[in-house]
């Protein structure tokens, strides 16, 4: 039996490889206590400002000390914000959207640190050596509250673009920041 042509019609989109700052380090909760309102446990947020959905898959978060891996079908969503904690504190953050449990978590010190996401070629998309002098506000600088990115196409120094929140909360997991663009008039 032979059969005759057949053709079938298939969609390819070519996997996208991010640049630097298509995903940013958008908000750090390096200090839960005391607590706010907020888990009382650390968190970072990453924002995928581009118009591509991208793979993480080879992707690592880390600080100087360690280093954890994305899974293979781990994926940002273009315009997507997504939790990083500890593996065991995800259900900690499920309430605010998508997040991503990393183990090794590379613990990040209350009075500043370095902390770097790089693709899966090394490259680095997003990186913040934050302090704690960044809050600009002593009572916040204390614990309790996070540090947002406030404007992420702003090409001033790191330390000027990040502030504490202003949430009632302590900080916006999930969600656009409380003082994003606040340096805008």
């Amino acid at each position: 039996n032979t059969a005759g042509p057949q053709s079938k019609g298939f969609f390819y989109r070519k996997p996208y490889t991010a640049q630097l700052n298509d995903i940013v380090i958008n908000e750090i909760f390096a200090d839960p206590s005391p607590q706010i309102d907020l888990p009382s446990v650390e968190f970072v947020e990453i924002w995928n400002r581009s118009t591509e959905d991208i793979s993480l898959a080879g992707f690592k978060y880390s600080d100087p000390s360690s280093t954890a891996t994305f899974g293979n079908l781990d994926s940002i969503k273009a315009n997507q914000f997504i939790i990083l904690c500890a593996r065991a504190d995800t259900a900690e953050f499920k309430k605010y959207g998508k997040v991503f449990g990393l183990s090794p978590w590379p613990t990040l010190n209350n009075s500043g640190d370095l902390i770097t996401l790089v693709n899966q070629n090394n490259t680095i998309i997003s990186q913040a050596n934050y302090s704690d002098v960044w809050y600009k506000d002593a009572v916040k600088k204390n614990g309790g509250w996070t540090l947002e990115l406030i404007d992420p196409l702003s090409t001033c120094k790191t330390s000027q673009n990040y502030a504490a929140s202003v949430d009632a909360s302590g900080g916006t997991p999930g969600k656009q920041n409380s003082i994003y663009l606040s340096n805008r008039t």
